[in-house]
């Protein structure tokens, strides 16, 4: 591949005094909600991507009833607790994507909380991360009715166990917050975000506005969802691309979309119930039948399996102890999910509400993540599951949808979701900060407002700046004197192993512009912080006259 070069250079003639640099990336606003509402009328959170649980059930909450909770044509959201006191709610949304917890660094909005000394209302921030929720330790407290709105915020070490509780949210049963803090250290990626609310007295309302997360940037990972089904309707779930594989026989199936009793199809949902195919006896009685596959081949899947970073759905599972598991195909294979998920509720049929679930892998293609499905095609035998795949999952996935190992379940699916991740390297560093294909994300390419900043993407890329921002005397290589050594320091990205670092010398620019690396002595590295990278130190003899420079080379 073509190499491409650029260079920062820098006279050495006298011993210049600079303060070092850290490598510290500024915070950007990653994601803000306003909660607008252009009508008159009360609209339900979910239609921002916020979800709303309250009451004394723990269930969806509406824009209308004594205990509700909506965006307002004031623009703000607000939750009632109705007519009992101490009731509870949650705020949240997944808009944001995948954050890395370490790079975030402030998460804010406005409140008007209801509340008295002797009942005051409180909240807490809460994060989710996989299926751990936390909330914050530090508690907002409300003990009048604000007739303005007062701005929260948390700006703390988000990794820091002894800043959050762990937060018990069960759909149709409880929210709890933990009596002490978690400990230790937190590590991963939040992929929710929200607040946590309490009311002192019946009747509270908690009014949120303007909720606004900060986050260093490369903290946030590029996550593009390429389908999603919402099931609306009724009808052939093959009107929106879905094939149901179930029982002995193992026959693409009809659908009969009357009812969201026996077979398969749509009814402003999903539907499946294997044990509905079962062949019939020669007595015309079903008899007892196999496991199920929900699926689609829809062309936006089919994507390079290692890339895929998350599958979500919701669900409700009939009859008690419902279960299922994630399935993809890949080289003509299906394989489903090792951990099986089950409805532990009993009957909860679709007065129950719906549950969210999240299949987000560390590693979409790692085989210890899978076990094979056998038998899993028309007219063969019963499938079945089978051992963990030899070998890491590897090409492009042919369909993806759930596997329903107990016949007699009878599972309702909505807004069945597929995202990718970012794509490695510079490619994926280019899409983070927005550039596009072709017009700016070039190598040489410097793209701030006003003609550039003089680093150009790849000098942005590998020293940790942001091409978008007037950052170029920040992310530049120090330099400083102790003694008789002149000191060079620079950044270097330690997870692309294209990249190549190279400090140079040359005592004569004009009549023998040859670099080389001769008279550098490497010093030392720094540890790799939290973004991936480290500084690296070098120097060489102050006693003659020469200039220095960093060559940033990627293959």
């Amino acid at each position: 591949m073509k190499m491409k070069k650029n260079s920062i250079l820098k006279s050495i003639v006298f011993a210049i005094a600079v303060t070092m640099f850290t490598g510290t990336a500024m915070a950007n606003v990653i994601y803000t909600e306003e909660f607008i509402n252009t009508t008159t009328s009360d609209i339900n959170v979910t239609a921002v991507g916020w979800n709303l649980y309250g009451g004394a059930n723990v269930v969806a909450m509406a824009p209308s009833g004594t205990s509700k909770g909506a965006i307002q044509a004031g623009d703000y959201a607000y939750f009632i607790s109705g007519s009992s006191s101490s009731e509870k709610g949650l705020f949240y949304t997944e808009e944001p994507g995948d954050v890395a917890v370490g790079g975030l660094t402030k998460i804010s909005f406005t409140q008007r909380m209801d509340g008295s000394v002797a009942d005051p209302a409180n909240a807490r921030f809460v994060i989710r991360m996989g299926s751990s929720w936390y909330a914050s330790d530090t508690e907002i407290v409300s003990t009048d009715q604000h007739s303005t709105y007062a701005p929260e915020q948390i700006a703390i070490d988000f990794t820091d166990g002894s800043k959050w509780r762990a937060l018990t949210f069960v759909i149709g049963s409880e929210i709890t917050v933990g009596a002490s803090t978690v400990g230790g250290t937190l590590s991963g990626n939040v992929d929710a975000f929200g607040l946590y609310a309490e009311s002192g007295n019946s009747g509270d309302h908690f009014r949120i506005d303007d909720y606004t997360i900060e986050a260093i940037p490369g903290s946030v990972s590029v996550i593009e969802v390429i389908y999603q089904q919402p099931f609306t309707g009724a009808g052939a779930m093959t009107n929106v691309g879905w094939n149901a594989l179930a029982l002995r026989s193992l026959t693409l199936l009809n659908v009969d979309a009357s009812a969201d009793t026996g077979q398969a199809g749509i009814n402003n949902y999903g539907f499946f119930w294997p044990d509905s195919y079962a062949p019939s006896d020669p007595s015309g009685n079903l008899t007892s039948a196999g496991p199920g596959l929900f699926y689609t081949e829809a062309a936006e899947i089919q994507t390079d399996v290692t890339l895929l970073e998350q599958v979500s759905f919701d669900y409700i599972g009939d009859p008690t102890n419902a279960s299922y598991r994630v399935a993809v195909k890949v080289g003509g294979q299906w394989v489903a999910q090792a951990a099986e998920t089950v409805d532990g509720r009993d009957n909860p049929g679709t007065a129950g509400g719906f549950l969210s679930a999240v299949f987000e892998p560390a590693d979409f293609a790692s085989a210890t993540n899978w076990l094979t499905v056998s038998n899993a095609a028309v007219g063969s035998a019963v499938m079945t599951l089978g051992a963990v795949p030899a070998s890491d999952l590897s090409g492009t996935v042919q369909a993806i949808g759930l596997y329903l190992e107990n016949a007699t379940d009878h599972m309702r699916f909505d807004d069945f979701s597929v995202t990718t991740g970012a794509l490695p390297g510079y490619e994926g560093w280019a899409g983070l900060y927005g550039l596009t294909t072709g017009v700016n994300d070039g190598l040489l390419d410097d793209v701030e407002s006003g003609g550039g900043d003089g680093a150009n993407n790849l000098l942005e890329y590998a020293l940790n700046g942001d091409p978008l921002a007037d950052d170029a005397a920040g992310i530049q290589p120090v330099s400083f004197a102790v003694g008789d050594w002149f000191y060079y320091v620079h950044n270097e990205r330690t997870d692309d192993d294209s990249l190549n670092y190279t400090v140079q010398l040359d005592d004569d620019l004009v009549a023998d512009p040859t670099w080389s690396t001769n008279g550098v002595v490497w010093v030392g590295d720094s540890a790799v912080d939290g973004n991936g990278f480290k500084t690296a130190t070098n120097r060489t003899d102050i006693g003659n006259a020469e200039f220095i420079r960093l060559q940033v080379q990627m293959d």
